[in-house]
């Protein structure tokens, strides 16, 4: 018996005690125990080639020394202070580091614990904004067909891909979807200007992923300067949600540079700090801090452990783990080996497509008749020693930006075996 009197027998099995989100009952995962770089080993001694990076956030792999070694020096030094009215040492450098590294407009950083957090931060801080400027009105918040950002209240609403909300409570009286078909390269650029235009005494922000982590779609030139134009003319602010693109998933250490997205708003999170530690960002402009500061505004909106100093030590050493070793520039030529070598698959009778932008890469299957879903193609590749994860109409890579020219070729063989017609 355990000291609170629980039959220890009873837990010997974790279905018993831990409920698993975003999982169904026929349809879970081993036991992971250990890591290495890109590879886990589960509670059965069976090695696994992580090609999802944890859940896309494992940026360095794991056991990265530098970012533990910060860790524990940090724990050791002040594992814990509040952000609610004071500052720490680790905050601050933080912060200052990601406004200097991020666009131009960004000038001030709000510490959450996630990236759904960061969401819900901006959510808010958007709508007060407008308020303090007189523009009551100015509620609404346009997504794209497909986007997810998040399962807590707030960024579930700006999530077409979250599904059926309503049976949650989910409210979205304030929030529109802009279409993207999902056969579709590029949203509908023509529709974008007459929904804006139409909303536009209503419309407090648009809100995008540079690359849809849902589908592995990126954004048009022409979309984002169709957007930037409508920004401009209309006056609505543009929240760009780069917590899985952010920090080298893309080659850049942020989307928004190579699409020239240039944000009022940028949430970080995932890659933050390579995923060891729970925390995220949301990074605002000058115009919308200015807003509450030059008020004397409180924001009602925070988290006990938002910007907790472990957390952002960690991230201080990922930062610094990204700069000196030049992973960022290795990431493009890691992500064409990988889509080269994907490539030869297409049209094959079970992949149908390939694309990808840096370590961001979605392997589209064949449907209809016959075919297998997504989520039979994720367990069998489990089988096989690798773990990815299903997306609408195929499944996803998003492996370590670490990954090894070895690890790419055992991961390219793994899925060749699997992917191919079965006999």
């Amino acid at each position: 018996m355990y000291p609170n009197g629980h039959d220890s027998e009873r837990y010997d099995n974790a279905e018993d005690v831990l409920w698993l989100p975003m999982t169904t009952e026929d349809f879970t995962g081993p036991c992971i125990v250990s890591g290495d770089g890109a590879r886990v080993i589960d509670a059965e001694g069976q090695d696994y080639l992580a090609a999802t990076s944890g859940l896309w956030n494992l940026h360095l792999g794991y056991g990265d020394h530098r970012v533990t070694a910060a860790i524990v020096e940090q724990a050791q030094r002040l594992p814990y202070a509040t952000l609610f009215r004071y500052r720490h040492d680790q905050a601050i450098k933080l912060a200052a580091a990601l406004v200097e590294l991020a666009p131009p407009r960004i000038a001030t950083c709000f510490f959450t614990c996630s990236g759904g957090t960061a969401v819900d931060t901006a959510l808010k801080a958007v709508r007060k904004y407008w308020d303090l400027e007189g523009q009551p009105r100015r509620k609404t918040v346009f997504a794209l067909d497909g986007s997810y950002h998040g399962a807590t209240i707030g960024s579930m609403s700006v999530s077409e891909a979250a599904g059926s909300v309503e049976a949650y409570g989910i409210d979205r009286r304030n929030v529109q979807f802009l279409r993207w078909d999902v056969d579709a390269d590029e949203p509908d650029v023509t529709a974008l200007r007459a929904r804006l235009e139409a909303s536009a005494i209503e419309c407090a922000a648009v809100i995008v992923e540079p690359v849809q982590g849902s589908y592995i779609r990126a954004l048009s030139r022409a979309f984002v300067g169709e957007l930037r134009a409508l920004r401009d003319e209309l006056g609505f602010l543009l929240i760009v949600d780069e917590v899985t693109t952010g920090f080298g998933r893309t080659g850049d250490l942020f989307a928004s540079n190579w699409l020239q997205l240039d944000p009022d708003v940028m949430l970080l999170g995932k890659g933050l700090n390579a995923g060891y530690l729970p925390l995220g960002a949301a990074l605002f402009s000058r115009r919308i801090c200015e807003a509450f500061r030059g008020r004397d505004v409180m924001f009602q909106n925070g988290e006990t452990q938002g910007g907790n100093p472990i957390a952002c030590a960690a991230a201080l050493a990922t930062l610094g783990r990204l700069d000196s070793e030049d992973l960022l520039r290795s990431v493009e030529a890691k992500g064409r080996a990988l889509l080269k070598g994907l490539e030869t698959l297409q049209g094959n009778g079970v992949v149908r497509r390939i694309r990808g932008f840096g370590l961001m890469i979605a392997v589209l299957l064949e449907q209809g008749s016959g075919a297998e879903a997504p989520w039979q193609v994720v367990t069998r590749l489990q089988s096989a020693g690798v773990i990815v994860h299903a997306m609408p109409g195929g499944i996803a890579l998003l492996p370590p930006l670490t990954l090894t020219d070895e690890d790419i070729q055992e991961l390219l063989r793994r899925c060749g075996t699997v992917l191919s017609p079965r006999v």
